[in-house]
């Protein structure tokens, strides 16, 4: 039931209808919380999506615990360097930039592009020579 709510309220979302996506959000996270207990990663999609809902509302300081709380859970779940941590960290990090935190946003970024080059693999960018007539 939890992930039904969860796109119900990311369409919701997604349309500018935050007051309708708001409640199927928060009875998501409540459902998750029941189901596999608020520390555990399942519970990561609703926490993260109704702290985006409060972010594009520009409803900083209620998102930022949310991003803060699912960010938590994926480091204690999966471990420090795993990719979804990378992601929660970049979430947080568009909020401290959207507030003009930019230290505290570049400190994250940082980070999880150390992560994502660990993880994945530095990406190197080749150049092509584009002939000009």
């Amino acid at each position: 039931m939890a992930t039904g709510l969860n796109n119900l309220a990311a369409l919701l979302n997604a349309e500018g209808r935050y007051a309708e996506a708001e409640p199927h959000l928060k009875t998501g996270a409540g459902h998750r919380r029941e189901d596999a207990g608020p520390g555990s990663p399942p519970h990561c999609p609703t926490l993260n999506n109704l702290a985006e809902l409060y972010f594009v509302q520009g409803r900083y300081g209620e998102a930022e615990p949310l991003y803060g709380r699912g960010l938590a859970i994926k480091e204690k779940a999966l471990g420090p360097e795993h990719p979804d941590v990378a992601t929660g960290l970049n979430n947080l990090a568009a909020l401290y930039r959207a507030r003009h935190q930019y230290p505290e946003s570049e400190a994250l970024l940082r980070r999880a592009l150390a992560i994502r080059e660990k993880t994945l693999g530095r990406i190197t960018l080749k150049r092509r020579r584009v002939s000009t007539i």
